[in-house]
Parts: C-alpha cells; sequence; structure tokens
C-alpha cells in the first residue's frame, strides 16, 4: 500500500487495485484496464502517475484517472516482486 501526494491510500490486492479517498473505496481491475487483478506492487511516479507491477503481465500505468498497458517485456515472463523510482526512472526486480 502506499499514500500518493494526493492523500489518497492506494492498495495492491489479489483482486486488483483499491483507492481510498478517506471516505469510499474505488476499486479497479481489468474490466478498468488491468492486464491482471493480480497485483504485486505500486508506486508513484515523479508526475503523480502511479505504476502497478502484477503477477506476470508487466506494468500498468494510472494516469489522467485512465489504467493504461505501460511495458512490453520481450524476454520469458518473470514474476515482479517490486519497483523503486528515481524520480525519472522506473526499476522493478524480479524473483530469481
Amino acid at each position: 500500500m502506499m499514500q500518493d501526494r494526493e492523500g489518497y491510500m492506494w492498495f495492491a490486492t489479489a483482486n486488483g487495485v483499491s483507492r481510498f479517498d478517506g471516505h469510499k473505496f474505488t476499486n479497479y481491475s481489468t474490466k478498468d484496464g488491468l492486464n491482471t487483478n493480480s497485483i504485486i506492487c505500486l508506486i508513484e511516479g515523479n508526475k503523480g502517475e502511479i505504476y502497478f507491477g502484477n503477477e506476470k503481465e508487466d506494468f500498468n500505468i494510472f494516469d489522467n484517472g485512465k489504467i493504461e498497458k505501460y511495458s512490453y517485456q520481450t524476454e520469458r515472463k518473470l514474476i515482479i516482486i517490486g519497483m523503486l523510482t528515481d524520480g525519472e526512472k522506473l526499476f522493478s526486480y524480479y524473483e530469481k
């Protein structure tokens, strides 16, 4: 889970992503554009965009209220276990 710069709380779950505004939850799933509902990690970028890392289906980005596919892996699918950012670049690390 993480809190973004606007104060929203974000939760990565096995059933998608949930955003809490202090009063209610908004849930996002494959119906909203996620590659898969099994979200492993999330992180905020330097412009306020939110990146979602999932088990085997690459990344998604939430920006301007929309979820889109962010990356296209060409090598063997690996299981992502975390993400880091230095403000300009997004780094991911994988199992093994």
